[in-house]
């Protein structure tokens, strides 16, 4: 509850003490009081004014600190839940234990939240969500023994050299920040989330991302690995002797993943994305990728393209997708099951609507021949993680249509009080 001293006062609340309250002061010129039919009549008056003036839990609230948006107001609030967390493939496992970890060990207090009538506090108890977002995503950034598309250890594009893409997103607040063709710098994500919190744009690219990284104080490092660059230079004496193919049909070279190698089945691949709701309700999402493997120099997918590769909104949920980025940003895939939420459909089902949606856009926009079987065996998921907690999935992957020998997408769930991360794995269908 506000001060009254602090107070806005309303039409009704100045109603309330300047034209109601009045007459029952005795007047200094000695006027006689109400008389009793009089009296009780402003006892009705005052409390039904009491009633409109301060009986509504954000009246004064919204005049005071300006706010409009209910999820903003409520930022830091307790969550009665606890906290989740959601990763993408099985490498994320490493993302969401790091999150968990700093979710954990967050010196916030679930039962003693920061006061939404002071920003620097809300903006803290906020960053939560974003820190553990970040501390997730370098894990797998900088660790390429797990994995081969995100940071250290991803693949450069045709010219040999590593772009990488990240995001990142504040439910509560609606900021976003991301980095696109980034080069120089492995923890791409804190790039992005510098680009949110200290620049007054929202996307930087190419040798603008890299000028910017340094001006934040990240210092170059080597982002290409000797792996990667070996991989690199068997397919450019082989396939890509004609360099990259702009559009699409070569699938070496349009960046499509070769047909997996022996004992290769589950290997790790792909954009890493992460969901983490903290114990306030403040919910936060990250995307990281070096994309396509030798993708054409430039080239940009869906994940730092908000509404495409992430969104977050505390006051609905959020969503991260991971795939063939080029036919995800068609449908701006993570805002479209993140408005499916906003409907009423839970997470599984929301994920579900955007797939099929999809599904549905490629059918009418036909094509022959490579294009057609490039889309017969797209591979795109998407994963999904309201304000109550509940977490969902769903790709176009299944027995018809496996990737890297799996027939499903799997992500990894994390639920504070439930012990372990847990493996969930979500095809066609929906989530398993």
């Amino acid at each position: 509850m506000l001060p009254v001293c602090s107070l806005r006062l309303s039409y009704s609340q100045k109603f309330l003490f300047f034209v109601v309250v009045p007459p029952f002061v005795p007047s200094v010129t000695g006027i006689r009081r109400l008389t009793a039919p009089c009296y009780m009549q402003h006892i009705i008056l005052v409390l039904f004014f009491c009633f409109v003036s301060f009986g509504h839990p954000f009246s004064h609230n919204l005049i005071s600190t300006g706010h409009s948006d209910l999820s903003d107001m409520t930022a830091g609030m307790p969550h009665p839940k606890g906290a989740v967390v959601a990763g993408t493939w099985l490498f994320g496992r490493l993302a969401v234990e790091k999150a968990a970890e700093v979710l954990l060990s967050s010196s916030t207090s679930p039962t003693a939240p920061p006061s939404i009538d002071h920003p620097s506090e809300t903006n803290l108890a906020t960053s939560i969500a974003l820190d553990a977002v970040e501390a997730g995503i370098n894990v797998v950034e900088l660790d390429n023994q797990d994995q081969y598309y995100v940071g250290y250890g991803g693949f450069p594009n045709a010219e040999g050299e590593m772009e990488l893409d990240a995001a990142i997103m504040c439910g509560s607040r609606k900021t976003y920040g991301g980095v696109a063709a980034l080069q120089g710098v492995s923890r791409a994500i804190s790039v992005a989330r510098r680009v949110m919190e200290e620049s007054v744009h929202s996307l930087l690219v190419g040798r603008g991302a890299s000028t910017f990284a340094r001006s934040q104080g990240f210092e170059w490092d080597e982002v290409l690995s000797p792996a990667a660059r070996e991989e690199w230079l068997i397919w450019k004496g082989n396939e890509g002797k004609e360099g990259p193919q702009v559009d699409g049909r070569k699938e070496e070279s349009a960046g499509v993943p070769a047909p997996p190698r022996e004992g290769d089945a589950v290997a790790p691949h792909d954009t890493v994305g992460l969901l983490v709701l903290d114990a306030h309700g403040n919910l936060a999402a990250g995307t990281s990728t070096s994309g396509w493997c030798f993708k054409h120099p430039g080239r940009v997918g869906d994940s730092p393209i908000v509404g495409s590769g992430l969104y977050a909104d505390s006051a609905v949920g959020g969503a991260v997708a991971t795939g063939d980025g080029e036919e995800i940003m068609r449908v701006c895939l993570s805002f479209l099951v993140v408005e499916k939420m906003r409907e009423g459909l839970g997470p599984a089902l929301a994920c579900q609507a955007g797939i099929q949606r999809l599904k549905v856009l490629i059918r009418e926009g036909g094509g022959e021949g490579e294009r057609q079987g490039m889309h017969e065996s797209l591979t795109v998921a998407v994963m999904a993680l309201d304000k109550e907690g509940r977490v969902g999935a769903a790709s176009t992957l299944g027995e018809h249509n496996r990737h890297r020998g799996r027939p499903g997408f799997p992500f990894v769930v994390w639920k504070e009080g439930l012990g372990k991360a847990w493996v969930e794995e979500a095809d066609d269908t929906g989530t398993a």
